[in-house]
């Protein structure tokens, strides 16, 4: 079960430096995401794979890069986050992702382990944080509204359907569904299913 913050809507510099270094804490070690990433992948493509080991989810993985475009443009998120700090190469990473996959993952977004965005196309930025096993679809932005810096707290294996909008600072609780075309700009509660613009509760995720 996710464990969410409640962040100020204004900080000043030294609260928000504060916060981002906090944040980086969380971000998971990179051969665990990747695997399990790759695991999300594999489940998700009805692929009939067992692995009963970590090195054959690492070797899962490495197939994955090699023979899915769509999994390589998460694995080179994934990359450039584990090298942060380092000179030029995460920036060129993160131009890669860009102009190869259009993946648009800001500096400051904590994603966990599990991740499956299928076919690129996404936008996620501002203090956002993903949790466990969430599927995010094609022509999806995740951020901010204007003038604000945090985003909303998504928690674990929450699917957000193509095109859908989340903006401002708010919690996607587990297991939410977003549809397809949603403008979600408030809290959904966890196991719900929520359509429309502005995005309302439809019924149960399940």
């Amino acid at each position: 079960m996710s464990t969410f913050t409640e962040y100020p809507s204004t900080m000043t510099p030294a609260d928000f430096a504060v916060l981002i270094r906090e944040n980086r804490k969380r971000r998971p070690k990179f051969f665990r995401a990747i695997r399990k990433d790759g695991l999300r992948f594999s489940a998700l493509g009805h692929e009939r794979f067992e692995f009963t080991s970590a090195a054959g989810e690492r070797a899962n993985a490495m197939r994955l890069i090699v023979e899915n475009h769509d999994f390589l443009g998460v694995a080179l998120y994934r990359l450039r986050t584990a090298l942060h700090g380092w000179p030029i190469i995460p920036a060129l990473l993160h131009r890669v992702a860009i102009i190869g996959f259009d993946i648009r993952i800001g500096e400051h977004v904590i994603i966990d382990e599990g991740l499956h965005i299928p076919h690129g196309n996404v936008v996620i930025d501002g203090i956002t944080t993903i949790g466990r096993g969430c599927i995010v679809c094609p022509w999806v932005s995740i951020g901010v509204k204007q003038g604000q810096l945090v985003g909303p707290q998504i928690g674990d294996n929450v699917f957000i359907g193509t095109g859908a909008k989340l903006l401002g600072n708010f919690i996607i609780g587990d297991g939410a569904s977003i549809g397809a075309g949603a403008v979600v700009l408030g809290d959904v509660a966890a196991g719900a299913s929520v359509a429309g613009v502005p995005a309302r509760v439809i019924g149960d995720a399940s």
